[in-house]
């Protein structure tokens, strides 16, 4: 049981420590949790620009040009759906060049390995250190993360998952749109819609 003398200790204590104040701290300690962010909760994670996803989604809103709310909201989960797709695909790529970098902590055969490169379109695996070093970094974080255990088969999964919940969302977008232009509304007689 504590003593009074160090109760009072910890009180004194509790106060010196809670945690981030400002707005700006509570952010970067919102993400000291993250490793290498493939199932993160937010669109864009701390290594991928602000910038890039917003270029990716006015260039996806402008192709799909969506009218009305519903259209704005599925074409939105398009834009957020893609971005995954395309993280995931870079990790995928980072984990296989890790792998083939490292080839001690390698859970796949040379067999594995060439039929991979074969699928990416590479002829034979890379040589000398031009590898970057931050894409071995998110390598070993990701490989880590999964415990080598079908690092591949889990990354390969994920990215299905997230290509199907794309074209589900492609295909409810488009029957909105389809919808929207077999039914278009009644005209008064000066050309206008007519109000309800």
């Amino acid at each position: 049981m504590a003593t009074e003398k160090q109760i009072a200790a910890n009180r004194r204590n509790a106060k010196k420590s809670t945690g981030p104040r400002t707005k700006q701290g509570k952010a970067i300690s919102s993400q000291n949790g993250l490793k290498h962010g493939l199932l993160a909760k937010n669109i864009i994670i701390p290594t991928e620009s602000k910038a890039e996803f917003n270029f990716h989604r006015d260039e996806v809103l402008s192709d799909l040009k969506p009218a009305g709310p519903m259209e704005s909201i599925i074409a939105n989960r398009i834009v957020e759906l893609s971005w995954r797709l395309s993280r995931s695909s870079r990790f995928l790529a980072a984990t296989i060049t890790t792998m083939d970098k490292e080839p001690a902590s390698n859970p796949l055969t040379d067999l594995h390995q060439s039929m991979i490169r074969r699928a990416l379109g590479q002829s034979s695996p890379p040589d000398g250190p031009h590898v970057p070093k931050p894409v071995l970094k998110l390598g070993r974080l990701i490989i880590k993360d999964f415990s080598n255990a079908r690092v591949i088969d889990r990354l390969s999964r994920y990215e299905r998952r997230t290509v199907y919940c794309l074209l589900r969302t492609m295909d409810q977008f488009f029957q909105l749109k389809l919808i929207r232009q077999m039914n278009p509304p009644e005209l008064s007689d000066q050309g206008t819609p007519l109000e309800d």
